[in-house]
């Protein structure tokens, strides 16, 4: 009797389980470019889906495909104002939906002053409506070093998560003239700017200031967070928040208090409107005991009014630690130690913070000294679902190894759904591989799930398993699914089983687009048959 109880249930739990597998929907087999470099999808609010790519060749190719999840088109767009073959001079600034059209923001430095260009296109057919120079060229923004475009020549665009409007910040690491580093300006969804102006040095005792991230709200305003030093080793360090608002020129600015002596922070933001409270994240740099340095994750709680804390709480893995060592049996001695690369406000209005175990390696010419390669291995998940006090609830750890080409950035992953992209410099090997790395994490009101792409070796491997095989090119590896639904997270292949080992399916990572409203996952699909490999775009719809 106890046998068929347990038959039973378990057949209980593998049709609900089978029940909350997603839905999925693949194009016909297209070309895609073969060359390296940026590739974004767009599922537009009509039904459309935009395949982009920019590969340093004539210019942004794209592929179109209709409602029907046919291809109904494809284009290049060629530009004015910027060199399509010059690729270590082109930066993709941003990639949205505004105004029912796909825009994309390329900054280009190869003239004497940095242009950033707004390629507007339609929805219908792919062709260029307009191509218009943001901000005019920047007279003040001086080029020297090609390899510190982000150092330096820092241009930012930042859409408000609630509306079309969206602001861009020029950051100029250059400038000796605090006052004139950073320019913010502030457009609606038509595209019509409607306020400028620049930030001023909230403190006269700093002498390096940093932009680290922003915040539109709506027509209203917009929230930017700096870095500010009195000297490059970091002394009388702190960080800030500031509001621009509409019809202001001056912004109003305040210190965090508890950030003093903070090194090399980094910060991402979200703006709850639930409870009217801006959310930061930062990443900052901390000496340890013996002299070493490691990075240490707080959560500020910032009123927009006042711009006054109310609360601040470590970006702890307290509750990851948790599920490694209770749920998945991994010994005493496992520590997680993984970054916090993006800020998650969810539908429901609950915070996640996603991080991931990062290692960097750098290659160094013995003659020269000088960097010729450099890689980023990307180790295990960590996911923390924050509560609306602030603290820890739940957390969940998947076991992953990967290596990226070249070197990620900080809060790389807040930066990839915004279609962010930075030509590597020092990268060996094929860089196209590092569009299938690091992880996509989607929350839905009846489920929450975590995707990545790995070594098929690793399949028979138990989850308490630390050491996993490394996953560093496209071949023969399959995307992994995890269902965390009511604190279990179940493992399963994404595009279903392998059959052999040359039969495998594995999606962009960095190329995805996840559209809340219809809870539906865009992704391009390369599929193995043997040595032929063929790619399809897939639309996958979540419960």
């Amino acid at each position: 009797m106890r046998k068929i109880l347990s038959i039973t249930c378990s057949l209980f739990l593998f049709l609900s389980y089978l029940h909350a597998q997603p839905k999925i929907e693949k194009s016909e087999i297209f070309e895609e470019p073969l060359s390296e470099g940026w590739t974004k999808l767009m599922l537009l609010k009509n039904g459309n889906t935009f395949y982009f790519h920019y590969g340093g060749k004539k210019g942004i190719e794209e592929v179109i495909f209709g409602k029907n999840k046919k291809k109904i088109g494809s284009h290049t767009i060629e530009g004015k104002n910027w060199n399509a073959r010059r690729k270590i001079l082109v930066k993709i600034c941003g990639a949205y939906e505004i105004n029912n059209e796909p825009v994309i923001f390329l900054a280009y430095y190869g003239a004497k002053f940095p242009v950033l260009c707004r390629l507007r296109i339609n929805p219908l057919n792919g062709t260029l409506i307009s191509e218009e120079l943001v901000g005019d060229k920047q007279k003040k923004f001086y080029m020297r070093d090609m390899r510190n475009i982000e150092k330096n020549q820092n241009i930012c665009v930042e859409k408000d998560a609630e509306s079309d409007n969206y602001a861009v910040v020029f950051y100029n690491g250059q400038s000796k003239d605090l006052d004139e580093k950073i320019k913010v300006l502030h457009f609606d969804g038509s595209h019509k700017l409607i306020n400028m102006a620049y930030y001023d040095s909230p403190d006269p005792n700093i002498k390096h200031l940093n932009f680290i991230g922003a915040v539109v709200d709506g027509n209203k305003r917009v929230y930017i967070s700096t870095y500010g030093t009195e000297s490059e080793k970091g002394k009388n360090a702190h960080v800030f928040i500031a509001r621009l608002n509409l019809g202001d020129s001056v912004f109003q600015s305040k210190t965090l208090d508890f950030s003093e002596d903070f090194m090399n922070t980094n910060s991402d933001m979200v703006y709850n409107r639930s409870n009217n409270t801006l959310v930061m994240l930062t990443n900052t740099l901390a000496e340890s005991k013996r002299n070493s340095k490691t990075y240490v994750s707080f959560i500020s709680y910032i009123d927009p009014e006042n711009l006054t804390l109310k609360g601040v709480n470590l970006a702890g893995s307290e509750k990851v630690n948790a599920y490694a060592h209770g749920t998945l049996g991994l010994d005493n001695g496992y520590s997680f130690t993984g970054l916090p690369q993006k800020l998650v406000l969810n539908p429901d209005n609950t915070l996640s913070v996603l991080q991931e175990e990062l290692t960097f390696k750098q290659i160094v010419n013995a003659k020269t000294g000088s960097t010729v390669a450099e890689y980023t291995y990307m180790g295990n998940i960590g996911i923390t679902e924050m509560g609306t006090d602030g603290l820890e609830k739940k957390g969940y750890v998947m076991m992953k190894s990967q290596q990226y080409y070249g070197r990620i950035t900080p809060f790389y992953m807040a930066g990839r759904s915004k279609g962010l992209w930075v030509n590597q410099i020092y990268s060996r090997g094929n860089s196209d591989d590092n569009s299938f790395m690091s992880y996509e994490y989607i929350h839905t009101a009846n489920a929450n799930y975590v995707l990545f792409n790995d070594n098929p070796k690793n399949d028979k491997k138990d989850e308490d398993e630390g050491r996993r095989k490394l996953t560093e090119n496209t071949d023969f590896i399959n995307t992994i699914c995890y269902t965390i639904k009511d604190g279990i997270a179940k493992r399963s292949y994404l595009f279903g089983e392998p059959i052999g080992k040359k039969n495998t399916r594995a999606c962009y990572i960095d190329a995805s687009h996840y559209d809340k409203a219809s809870n539906t996952y865009t992704t391009v699909v390369s599929e193995q048959h043997g040595r032929k490999y063929d790619s399809r775009v897939a639309w996958i719809h979540f419960e």
